[in-house]
């Protein structure tokens, strides 16, 4: 009974508050003001709704996935084939202190492929004939013998069986990858004002040749400075290629640094193939002989202990090899020859 009191007089009292909250709000605004209060404040949310900026959606196409990132784009390769011109040779030298013996290979051949856009694919090859070795140090009488006992510590020498001799004759030099180059692409190196001078002067004034004809080269020596014209130009650079020498069927493997010179007949354009490519070795490499089983032996090849001890005293025992070599388009040697 005295719960149901107490809940008598609870919602008494909240509906008696209620009824004077709504008689204050009457005395202090007519009851006709009240609608169009609130149709007011409806319109002011409405417009409001109406000002804030919206979202936008995003709609298709669909933007690609990770397309704010510029994707690296390689150079499209662009490969041109050259050949080594004929006549040219490999100069040696072996030094004590008490003699020097110079020499040559004067018979070569050797391709060269290189990539325009990049000279790191550049691929290649240098072919050595060891059976046509000179010594060029020594009166005439002595040059001959000298040459045949060069053969002969080479295993090339005339007694040597035939089928061994001519898996024995040809060294070769293999371009096993461009490590370094100072410029990415040829027509990106700078030009070599003094070369391109050399090269724009009259063909009387041309540098001449890096070597004479040989009488079994089988085309005649090239002029490496041709006239190029007054819009020719020479561009240089270095480069450090790591290479693998073949020689009495032993392989050395390691870096050597060049200078590529590329002849262009006028201003270097992408993608234009030079008319002529030179490669040069900075100083000259050294080949340690018995890296290559290089030592005396007699014609048929075998090894002469009595004679070990001229290594180092008459016979140097690192041989140092000097090059400069130009290569000319496959095309053009094809269409030049008759």
């Amino acid at each position: 009974m005295t719960a149901s009191r107490t809940r008598g007089v609870s919602r008494g009292g909240t509906q008696g508050a209620t009824a004077r909250k709504h008689s204050s709000v009457s005395a202090q605004y007519p009851l006709w003001v009240l609608p169009w209060a609130v149709v007011g404040v409806a319109a002011i949310s409405l417009a409001c709704d109406q000002q804030a900026p919206k979202k936008q959606q995003p709609s298709e196409p669909w933007p690609a996935q990770g397309a704010s990132k510029a994707a690296k784009v390689e150079p499209r390769e662009l490969r041109r084939d050259y050949v080594l011109a004929g006549g040219q040779k490999l100069g040696f030298e072996l030094k004590t202190q008490a003699a020097t013996i110079t020499g040559e290979f004067p018979v070569l051949k050797g391709v060269l492929s290189v990539d325009l856009m990049n000279l790191k694919h550049t691929d290649g090859k240098l072919e050595i004939d060891l059976g046509a070795t000179r010594v060029t140090s020594g009166s005439e009488k002595e040059l001959l013998e000298r040459s045949m006992i060069a053969q002969n510590w080479l295993n090339v020498g005339g007694s040597v069986p035939e089928a061994n001799r001519d898996s024995l004759r040809w060294a070769s030099f293999l371009i096993e990858e461009v490590a370094e180059a100072r410029a990415t692409a040829p027509h990106e190196a700078p030009v070599n004002r003094e070369v391109t001078s050399q090269a724009q002067a009259p063909p009387a004034a041309s540098i001449p040749s890096v070597a004479s004809a040989a009488a079994d080269a089988p085309t005649p020596a090239p002029t490496l400075a041709p006239e190029l014209g007054m819009n020719g130009e020479v561009r240089s650079t270095r480069a450090r290629v790591l290479g693998s020498l073949q020689l009495n069927q032993r392989r050395v493997t390691e870096p050597h640094e060049v200078t590529l010179d590329f002849y262009y007949p006028a201003s270097a354009t992408p993608g234009v193939a030079p008319e002529r490519i030179v490669v040069k070795s900075l100083g000259s490499v050294g080949v340690p002989l018995n890296r290559h089983a290089i030592e005396p032996r007699d014609s048929a090849g075998v090894s002469i202990a009595a004679d070990l001890k001229l290594l180092g005293k008459e016979v140097g025992t690192v041989a140092r090899v000097s090059f400069v070599l130009a290569f000319l388009p496959k095309d053009a040697q094809k269409t030049s020859q008759p």
